[in-house]
């Protein structure tokens, strides 16, 4: 098989731990990547001077996080490739709302609707999750709290 190398990495994820993959001063935006979500994800994060985070679970979800960063930030942004009804975004609300914690949470995924057939680049521009869009919809919610 022809093709591109994959390397060994004999690194451990400890199940149901997320991982911090960038870091701000700037207690605004924290942005939790579910999946495929994080290359996009790192770019946001760039674009915005926000923390990132690599959730690397979706059951079991990191609660440890997710609680520590409602009390830090003023925005937590799910981003998942994911259907959003009854996704990452919304266990991150239901630990939200157990917690009674006041942060405010924008979820980003995919819509519980039929996608128009296209490739994953023009399906995303449509839905509203490629980078620009998400971008936006950060900004708008921002200003809205």
């Amino acid at each position: 098989m022809m093709g591109q190398q994959i390397a060994k990495d004999d690194s451990i994820i400890e199940l149901g731990k997320s991982t911090q993959i960038r870091s701000s001063l700037n207690k605004e935006i924290a942005i939790l990547s579910f999946g495929n979500c994080l290359e996009m994800g790192s770019e946001v994060a760039e674009a915005l001077d926000a923390t990132l985070i690599d959730m690397n679970f979706v059951k079991p979800i990191d609660e440890e996080r997710i609680k520590k960063i409602s009390t830090e930030f003023k925005l937590i942004v799910s981003l998942e490739e994911n259907v959003i009804k009854g996704g990452a975004g919304s266990a991150i609300a239901e630990i939200l709302s157990q917690s009674n914690e006041s942060a405010a949470l924008l979820i980003m995924g995919l819509p519980d609707e039929f996608i128009d057939h296209g490739d994953q680049s023009q399906q995303k521009v449509l839905i509203g999750l490629n980078k620009d869009a998400v971008i936006g919809s950060i900004k708008e919610k921002l200003n809205s709290i």
